[in-house]
């Protein structure tokens, strides 16, 4: 019993928490305050009609962020799940990160020869570079 009034609580610091930052933040438009609500997404606490009004507000918010942070394609990948924006994101900002989690998503996917075309370009870059 104990367990279960303990997690209910920590539940509920973490909801109270993000909806405050968010409350804060639901006049900026910039990065953080697109990192705030995309972040409280991914806990998967918020459901229903909550999740689709904080997916909206992210939406609108995008808008006017730049592309050239590496965030913008995680963050458009999410709310599209169009693993072409990690590509994307990779050409323009060379963040490794993107690229990885672009392949990581074609091996579960099972598209190897995708996988196997980056790696070999990679593996020429660093032979012709070394």
């Amino acid at each position: 019993m104990d367990v279960a009034l303990y997690v209910g609580q920590a539940l509920e610091d973490i909801e109270n928490y993000f909806e405050e930052k968010i409350a804060k933040s639901k006049s900026a438009y910039d990065i953080e305050s697109c990192l705030i609500i995309y972040n409280y997404l991914r806990t998967g606490i918020p459901k229903g009609v909550v999740r689709k009004d904080l997916e909206e507000l992210l939406r609108k918010k995008m808008e006017n962020i730049s592309d050239r942070l590496a965030e913008y394609y995680e963050i458009m990948y999410y709310l599209t799940s169009d693993e072409n924006y990690f590509v994307k994101g990779y050409e323009k900002t060379k963040d490794p990160r993107l690229l990885r989690k672009y392949l990581l998503e074609k091996l579960r996917k099972r598209e190897y020869s995708i996988v196997k075309a980056y790696l070999s370009e990679s593996t020429r870059k660093l032979v012709c570079e070394g």
